[in-house]
């Protein structure tokens, strides 16, 4: 039997499970750090882990009760003609960390923290890039923190984008 090709749904379920896998021992990392007694660092906050249940592929779901959750899914998808027999496929996927706000005034503790889970999400895709099968080189981008709304209700939200490429 052949081997299966390497398809974006493939891509899709390996970027969740490098990002289920060690996502929140970056976060354990990056919180120990940020927590150490330093001048620099010692700011008296941490960021949280988040649960297995809550990631949810290309929607925002209404999970009003969960201190944070994840969106992660495909932003775009490019193919470009190589040869007769086949082409480049370049799919970007987007990860986001989304926390509801709460009302509050928005201070600067609040942006620093969706900015530590940016880098987490940096730093895994950094350090987990062979676990992507087939792709040519991971570039990544930032989705910068923002605000939105869905169904009455503002979020906070940062992440990052990964685009990979490979041959079908």
């Amino acid at each position: 039997m052949a081997k299966p090709k390497y398809d974006l749904e493939l891509f899709i379920t390996d970027f969740k499970t490098v990002f289920q896998a060690n996502l929140n021992a970056k976060i354990a990392e990056v919180n120990t750090e940020k927590n150490t007694e330093t001048s620099e660092t010692n700011d008296n906050f941490s960021i949280n882990t988040l649960r297995t249940k809550d990631w949810y592929m290309n929607q925002v779901p209404q999970v009003w009760n969960s201190n944070q959750f994840i969106v992660y899914g495909l932003m775009d998808l490019k193919t470009e003609q190589a040869q007769e027999t086949s082409f480049k496929m370049t799919p970007t996927l987007f990860i986001e960390v989304i926390i509801p706000d709460q009302g509050e005034q928005l201070i600067e503790s609040a942006i620093y923290k969706l900015l530590r889970y940016t880098r987490c999400l940096y730093e895994v895709a950094n350090e987990n890039y062979d676990e992507f099968r087939h792709y040519g080189k991971l570039k990544m981008d930032s989705l910068p923190p923002a605000m939105i709304e869905v169904d009455g209700k503002r979020l906070r939200t940062a992440g990052i984008a990964v685009t990979a490429s490979w041959f079908i």
